[in-house]
């Protein structure tokens, strides 16, 4: 396939070239990709679609991908840490907040050391990213919470995709969306305590 439009990344300056390559993302046949542009500094990336057959435009959010290792290792960091990570005592501020990302990632480092794991500094970025992000973050949406030509986010149920209002798009379809009930209604409770 030959790509005769392509669309740059806006750059970030500050975004090493690692970072960019943890976020890839090429559109299916059929699909022209109007713009793209990076999130959580440059960690995720949103990609706005067209589908050529239907003229309807859908937001692509792009995350890192995980091996079937890295997931494996993701769950169990993640169940591990959540029994022995207190963020509690740290404050709601931004202060707060560079606090509770140095206890995560200080526990993170502990606990790799005491399994005996030594990750490529890429897989422990990718690792990192997910751990933020569902603890510190608002899961599976933070990065629509970083982008800011993001006005409203509703979701009408499982399985069902996320809308959102995008400042230069309008309502657009997102690929993000809660796969059951249990996921979503855990999100809600986690939504209503911050």
């Amino acid at each position: 396939m030959i790509q005769i439009f392509r669309r740059r990344v806006r750059e970030d300056p500050g975004v090493s070239e690692e970072l960019h390559e943890m976020v890839e993302y090429t559109p299916p046949e059929g699909v022209l990709e109007l713009e793209r542009y990076m999130l959580k500094g440059g960690r995720a990336m949103a990609v706005i679609l067209l589908d050529e057959k239907t003229k309807v435009r859908s937001y692509h959010l792009v995350e890192p991908a995980l091996s079937y290792e890295e997931k494996l290792l993701l769950e169990d960091l993640y169940d591990t840490l959540q029994d022995v990570l207190s963020l509690e005592d740290t404050n709601g501020d931004e202060k707060g907040a560079v606090e509770r990302r140095d206890i995560l990632e200080r526990d993170l480092k502990n606990l790799l050391k005491s399994y005996g794991i030594n990750l490529s500094p890429s897989s422990y970025e990718r690792i990192l990213y997910y751990l933020e992000r569902n603890f510190l973050g608002y899961e599976r949406i933070d990065a629509l919470m970083d982008d800011p030509w993001i006005e409203d986010i509703s979701c009408d149920g499982v399985n069902l995709p996320i809308y959102l209002y995008h400042r230069k798009h309008q309502n657009i379809r997102t690929n993000v969306s809660f796969p059951d009930e249990e996921v979503l209604d855990a999100f809600i409770i986690k939504l209503s305590q911050k």
